[in-house]
C-alpha cells in the first residue's frame, strides 16, 4: 500500500514537471503522513465516535485548508519554474533574429581615422573657445572634454587638437589654467576676495575640492593660495609705510 501511494503521488508531481529532488522529498513527506494515518486509524475512528458531532466540521475545515495550501504551493512553484524557463529561453534567442535593429551609437561628428581637420573647423572651434572663456563657463564643475565638444558642435579629437595647439598641453591643463587665472584676477583686483576662505575660492573657480585647488594653484604660480594672499597684503602695506617715512 505504501509503495502504491508513493507511485501515485510521484506520478502526479512528475506530470507537473517538478524537479526530481523536490518530487522525491514531497513523496517521502506524503508517504510518512499516510503511514502515520494508517497506524493510528483505529484510534482516530474511536476518537471520532467519542467526540461530539459539532467538532467534525472544524476538523474537516482544517483538512481542506491543508490540501488547498499544498495545492497552492505546488501551483506557485510550478509558475516560478516556468518563469525561469522562459527567461532562459529568451536570453538564448539569436540576437540576429530580432526584427528591430540596435540604435546606431556612432556619432556623426566622429571623424575618420586619417581625416584631417579643415581650417574652417579649426577656426570654428577657436571662436567657440573664446565664447567659452568670455562666459566663464570653465567655472562649471561638470565641464568635460566631451561636454564642451558637444556644446561647440564638434568632436573630442578635433577639440583636443585645437586646445593642444593653441591653449595648453591638454584639456585638463587648459581648464586648470583658466580657473587659476580667474581666481588671480579676482584677488588682485578686488580686495574683498582676499578675505574669502580657500575652500570658497576653490568653489567659485570650479574646483571640486580645496585640496586640488591648492595643488594646482602652487603648480601654476609657485605659491600656495595662503602664501600668495599674504604676499599681496605685504605689497599693499609697503607703499603705505613708504609714504609715512
Amino acid at each position: 500500500m505504501k509503495k502504491n501511494y508513493h507511485f501515485i503521488f510521484g506520478l502526479l508531481l512528475s506530470s507537473l514537471s517538478i524537479d526530481q529532488s523536490i518530487t522525491e522529498s514531497l513523496c517521502n513527506v506524503f508517504q510518512n503522513a499516510i503511514l502515520l494515518f494508517e497506524t493510528n486509524m483505529p484510534n482516530i475512528v474511536s476518537g471520532f465516535e467519542a467526540v461530539d458531532a459539532k467538532f467534525y466540521k472544524p476538523l474537516y475545515a482544517y483538512l481542506v485548508m491543508i490540501l488547498l495550501g499544498g495545492g497552492l504551493y505546488l501551483f506557485r512553484y510550478q509558475k516560478k519554474q516556468n518563469k525561469v524557463f522562459f527567461g532562459i529561453s529568451y536570453l538564448t534567442v539569436d540576437p540576429h533574429s530580432r526584427k528591430e535593429k540596435e540604435p546606431d551609437l556612432i556619432s556623426k561628428n566622429v571623424p575618420k581615422l586619417n581625416e584631417v581637420m579643415s581650417s574652417d573647423t579649426e577656426k570654428h572651434i577657436l571662436n567657440g573657445l573664446k565664447r567659452f572663456e568670455k562666459k566663464k563657463e570653465f567655472t562649471n564643475k561638470a565641464i568635460t572634454l566631451a561636454y564642451l565638444a558637444a556644446d561647440l558642435e564638434t568632436n573630442v579629437r578635433y577639440l583636443s587638437e585645437v586646445v593642444k595647439k593653441h591653449k595648453a598641453e591638454s584639456f585638463k591643463s587648459y581648464i586648470h589654467i583658466l580657473r587659476i587665472n580667474f581666481v588671480l584676477e579676482k584677488i588682485e583686483t578686488d580686495s574683498s576676495f582676499r578675505k574669502y576662505k580657500i575652500s570658497h575660492l576653490a568653489e567659485i573657480s570650479g574646483f571640486p575640492t580645496s585640496t586640488l585647488f591648492t595643488k594646482v594653484f602652487k603648480e601654476i604660480t609657485g605659491y600656495t593660495p595662503t602664501a600668495y594672499l599674504l604676499m599681496l597684503s605685504e605689497k599693499e602695506q609697503a607703499p603705505a609705510m613708504d609714504s609715512e617715512e
